[in-house]
């Protein structure tokens, strides 16, 4: 499993993995972002699937925390665009 070696280096610096996206479950770039202590928001690209969205919930719930998927436009990857401020005052 080539995820073995860099599960052991994020545990020698303490950091947790509560769990790991197994068999059918497709998660690669997705866009997490934790809104508050009792929310998360996710964001599916192309290269992830419904399945693997079930198991993140699944994670957080657990830890007592609700997820909301979001559709963005297909070219919207990344969901922390959205909570981006607009400057007050134009720097140009």
């Amino acid at each position: 499993m080539n995820q073995v070696p860099g599960a052991r280096a994020l545990a020698s610096i303490g950091m947790p993995i509560p769990s790991s996206i197994l068999r059918s479950r497709l998660l690669e770039g997705v866009s997490l972002t934790r809104i508050n202590s009792r929310k998360a928001a996710l964001r599916l690209p192309i290269r992830a699937n419904e399945e693997a969205s079930r198991q993140v919930e699944e994670v957080l719930a657990a830890q007592g925390v609700e997820l909301t998927c979001v559709d963005l436009c297909r070219y919207e990857i990344r969901i922390d665009d959205a909570f981006l401020m607009p400057d007050v005052e134009p720097r140009c």
